[in-house]
């Protein structure tokens, strides 16, 4: 993320949840995004973005 951003984008948060349902490791997924958007999102970003899907995951299966 840069530098002062507190929020993602909706479509990064996407990718984001796109790259967890392919089963993608917090750090594989830390590294697509920088190679990607040339920026870097800590995996605690990215679990709180991928704990918002997963009540609705559990209640799916």
């Amino acid at each position: 993320m840069k530098k002062h951003q507190t929020t993602l984008s909706d479509e990064l948060e996407r990718k984001i949840i796109r790259l967890f349902a392919l089963g993608m490791s917090y750090q594989d997924i830390s590294r697509e995004i920088e190679d990607l958007y040339a920026f870097s999102v800590s995996t605690a970003t990215i679990s709180a973005v991928t704990d918002k899907v997963i009540p609705e995951l559990k209640q799916w299966q």
